[in-house]
């Protein structure tokens, strides 16, 4: 069963494209291992040649085991064939041990090239995260990626990685964390970088989860609705009425509402004039002139008394001339005697 999955994830998307090489020729090795055909790779055997007397007793041993050899060597040159594009199948079936076809294609892509390396490091330095990848699966390119650079003769230092890992990070989205990962002196490899940026990747999944739980809650509520349109949509219909029934008792209670404790009109055959002591009017409507109560009265002298007494001591506090706390004095009194007058004059009429 491992072997069947090995085998289709090399003849899936691991298949060798000339770009891949590093990966692809790890995964061969494994498959063949599993298979116990490894030796292949690297050894050789040669066809027994048929001795002059007839075929003896060691030339058919010999013979034997070149047949179990040859078969299980075109196994393994079938796996590495059926493990490339088309395009490089018609390029190297032509090699006909899986020894010479080893050789040749690491000649071609084993070795690194000064085109390939800038191409590496081209592709490297312009990484940037895929929205369609999680953080996981954007740190896996980049430790891929990096790997080709150090096969390739090209060691990059825990710095440069690092520095790598947060410049791959889009601007928009992780540009806070740009800034805080990079004055933080705790960050000094690529696994210290990568366990923060997961961290903060679960704990952003981790919030918009609840985000949508409390959006799609908010979505459920039934819309609030009151005593008055509780019934049954058949009690509606059942009970037919005329516009004219309709607007009678909805009149009435309108009215009701409208009136309150004092909407409604009063008798005025009972009412009593508060002014000339009369029947059948209020003082709001009496025509006599207004008459001053005894109560009134006593009030306003006490307000004009207490006036007086006041203005008097601050006076008394605040003025030392004795000139001009007299003449304040007799305007006061002035005002006095002028209020007496008008409350004398309206008792009498």
């Amino acid at each position: 069963m491992e072997t069947d999955i090995a085998f289709s994830d090399l003849h899936g998307s691991a298949k060798l494209d000339g770009q891949n090489y590093a990966m692809w020729h790890r995964k061969i090795q494994y498959f063949l291992h599993h298979k116990k055909i490894l030796e292949h790779l690297t050894t050789s055997m040669p066809e027994p040649v048929e001795p002059e007397n007839g075929q003896t007793a060691q030339y058919r041993r010999e013979l034997d085991a070149y047949n179990k050899w040859r078969d299980q060597d075109l196994s393994a040159r079938f796996t590495m064939l059926s493990c490339m594009h088309d395009n490089l199948i018609h390029e190297y079936e032509k090699y006909s041990t899986a020894k010479e076809l080893w050789e040749v294609l690491k000649v071609a892509y084993g070795s690194t090239s000064a085109t390939r390396l800038r191409a590496l490091t081209l592709k490297f330095n312009q990484y940037v995260l895929d929205p369609k990848h999680s953080m996981i699966q954007h740190l896996d390119v980049m430790k891929d990626m990096i790997r080709e650079l150090q096969n390739a003769g090209t060691k990059l230092s825990d710095e440069q990685q690092v520095l790598a890992v947060l410049r791959s990070l889009p601007e928009q989205t992780w540009g806070h964390v740009k800034m805080v990962q990079t004055h933080n002196e705790q960050i000094k490899t690529f696994e210290s970088v990568a366990n923060h940026l997961k961290l903060e990747a679960d704990r952003r999944e981790t919030e918009h989860a609840q985000q949508a739980a409390l959006v799609a809650h908010a979505g459920q509520r039934k819309p609030h609705k009151g005593k008055r349109w509780n019934k049954p949509a058949g009690a509606r219909q059942s009970q037919p009425q005329t516009q004219s029934q309709n607007l009678a008792p909805q009149g009435d209670k309108a009215m009701k509402r409208r009136r309150g404790k004092r909407g409604g009109k009063k008798n005025v055959a009972k009412a009593k004039c508060y002014n000339c002591q009369k029947m059948g009017h209020f003082a709001r409507d009496c025509t006599e002139p207004k008459k001053i109560t005894i109560e009134y009265q006593h009030a306003a002298i006490t307000l004009l008394w207490a006036m007086a007494h006041k203005r008097r001591s601050l006076e008394l506090v605040h003025t030392n001339s004795s000139s001009a706390l007299g003449v304040s004095y007799s305007l006061m009194m002035c005002n006095m005697h002028l209020a007496f007058d008008v409350i004398y004059f309206q008792l009498q009429h």
